[in-house]
């Protein structure tokens, strides 16, 4: 025995239907996420591994280069607004750094004064050289410069205040003063460039940057001015004006230190509106998906009562089986023993089973309720009030409903509802949706049961949308659409013989819209598939807008006829009748006796929605 088979035997039908089966109903159903647990007897999710955070990545070098870029016009227009007066000489000496274009034109210009400083020639370099050892002699400043990031989009920036702080390494005093402001010099660019990928649009987060780079201008055009003295007076200047250097030196180093710190501040507020907004985000998509998830659940626990009550009314059909089992070994005990008739060989009907479809209902898709049909009305479930969602999904635990759904003998019921609103698709249109896909899957492809459906409400809204009085549409409501629809999915779920039906009705006459003979037509059919043991449930939802003056006639006579099937069925067929309304009928309920009349106006929600265990408790 393979693994298949032997799966097969080991488990209930029931859990093989679910894992194999339910793939030919919908994809979805290929993977799903849960799996069957032998050890509790119930499906369970399956276990995933959890996801592993990953770290946050570090900028792009476009990314950082391209918002330098960006941002060098607005912080030399703001270092502008916070000096407009340019120190004196500056523009003539060809050193001004306020009408250049770009960080690499200031690094240029700033590099260019340092080398001429370093650099010079006689007995002016000799003195300035002589002077710089003496200042130079504590080491530990010597590579602070190095914590500066070091990279090819950061370069032009980096060097710049390279060259700010070698000047600052100039005064003796200014040594620990520096060390600090090197110190965050280096994580405040870090966090600049994080912050200007993170929130690329935040204008406090540009702001903020904007500031900063300000500062660091002003320290180099001031760093600029150092160098430019000449040699003689920049001795003088660094050994009689040294507080005044100090103090200036200090200042811009304790402003770009200032910015920095207030772009974090601004950073932090960034990231707090931002993870307030994702959070509320977060818990309105968590919100929206518990009330899909509860929506679904509440279907699938509807179809599970359904299918226990179809499970019993089967075992009480096999009931009826064994008996008629009896009767017809009698019946053929005494029909052997009668002579036979002579044979008449049927003729070949003119007409095959899709044309005739074709030519007696003309647009089937007008009429038809397909599966596009019913998902529609699935589909507007969210649409329609919970409270009334859940009073319609209530009627399966109603005694009338329970003992409609399962007997195995023929029954009508008429549902009516106390809802208020004024769409045409109510949430017993969604209850009889649900019903027909559950009979549909419990039945299957010539099974033992044909589900039949109308939504008249549905149908009468579609026709009110079209102007003109098409006649496709108009045809497809009222009593004559409601029984060519009824006969079209006959046709269309079943293979008929039509030898036995062709004789009997007047085609025509059908295919002028004769309502009487597609009453006859749609008995014929009826009678045919009965004799095959299949059971037909005929559900027509929301009647009472038919109730109208211009369909009431037409209405009546089918709704009389459908009952009249009902009752003149022959010994084992079954021909079940339901009919909802979302509010009381009038002259529909006429036709019903009270036992056969199910009102909803005293069922309250209970905000709890169904359980499959509960509802096999009820039946036990």
């Amino acid at each position: 025995m393979d693994d298949r088979n032997r799966t097969l035997h080991s488990q209930s039908l029931a859990i093989d239907f679910i894992d194999r089966r339910l793939l030919e109903y919908h994809p979805y159903f290929d993977k799903p996420p849960t799996t069957f647990d032998s050890t509790s007897g119930m499906y369970v999710p399956k276990a995933s591994a959890p996801e592993l955070a990953t770290e946050r990545p570090l900028p792009s070098a476009p990314d950082r280069m391209r918002f330098w870029a960006a941002l060098f016009p607005k912080a030399m227009e703001s270092f502008k607004k916070q000096c407009p007066a340019e120190p004196k000489g500056r523009l003539q000496s060809g050193q001004s750094i306020r009408g250049l274009s770009n960080w690499e034109e200031v690094h240029d210009r700033l590099r260019a004064n340092r080398q001429d400083y370093d650099n010079p020639q006689g007995r002016v370099g000799a003195l300035r050289r002589g002077m710089r050892s003496v200042m130079d002699k504590s080491q530990p400043l010597r590579g602070m410069v190095n914590f500066i990031p070091n990279n090819d989009y950061l370069a032009p920036v980096a060097g710049t205040l390279g060259i700010i702080l070698d000047a600052a390494k100039k005064a003796t005093n200014l040594r620990q003063e520096v060390a600090a402001a090197l110190d965050n010099l280096e994580r405040n660019f870090e966090d600049v460039e994080t912050f200007l990928v993170t929130y690329p649009n935040d204008q406090n987060i540009i702001n903020g940057s904007v500031n900063l780079l300000a500062s660091i201008l002003k320290a180099i055009e001031y760093v600029i001015g150092y160098y430019m003295r000449n040699t003689m007076s920049k001795a003088v200047a660094a050994l009689i004006m040294q507080d005044d250097f100090q103090a200036s030196l200090t200042a811009s180093l304790e402003e770009i230190t200032s910015s920095g710190q207030l772009l974090l501040k601004e950073a932090e507020k960034s990231n707090f509106w931002q993870n307030r907004n994702t959070l509320g985000m977060a818990k309105e998509s968590s919100a929206k998906l518990d009330r899909v998830v509860e929506s679904q659940q509440k279907i699938a626990d509807t179809q599970n009562e359904m299918k226990v009550l179809l499970e019993q009314m089967q075992m009480n059909m096999e009931k009826y089986r064994q008996q008629n089992i009896y009767l017809t070994a009698e019946v053929i005990w005494h029909r052997e023993r009668t002579p036979s008739p002579t044979r008449v060989v049927p003729s070949v009907p003119p007409i095959s089973q899709e044309d005739l479809t074709a030519s007696l209902l003309g647009d089937i898709d007008g009429v038809l309720e397909s599966d596009t049909t019913v998902e529609q009305v699935v589909q507007c479930r969210e649409m329609l009030p919970r409270a009334d969602r859940e009073i319609a999904e209530r009627v399966v635990t109603t005694s009338k409903f329970r003992e409609w759904l399962a007997a195995p003998v023929s029954r009508e019921l008429l549902i009516h509802g106390n809802f208020t609103g004024t769409q045409y698709t109510s949430a017993l249109s969604l209850f009889c949706a649900t019903l027909i896909r559950t009979l549909q899957e419990e039945g299957g492809p010539q099974g033992r049961y044909l589900a039949l459906v109308f939504f008249c409400g549905k149908h009468l809204d579609d026709a009110s949308g079209i102007s003109g009085g098409d006649t496709k549409t108009t045809a497809s409501v009222g009593g004559l659409g409601m029984i060519r629809s009824l006969v079209a999915q006959l046709l269309t779920q079943r293979p008929f013989n039509l030898n036995e039906i062709l004789p009997r009705v007047n085609i025509q006459a059908i295919r002028s819209g004769d309502i009487h003979q597609l009453l006859s037509l749609f008995t014929e059919l009826v009678q045919q598939v009965s004799r095959s043991g299949t059971s037909i449930f005929c559900l027509l939802d929301g009647l009472k807008y038919y109730e109208r003056e211009e369909y009431l006639d037409d209405m009546s006579l089918v709704l009389r006829h459908l009952l009249d099937v009902r009752e003149g069925g022959t010994h084992g067929s079954v021909f079940k009748v339901l009919i909802t309304s979302p509010s009381p009928t009038t002259i529909v309920r006429q036709a019903f006796s009270e036992d056969g009349i199910l009102s909803l106006a005293l069922v309250r929600s209970s905000g709890q929605g169904f359980s499959a265990d509960r509802m096999r408790r009820q039946l036990s």
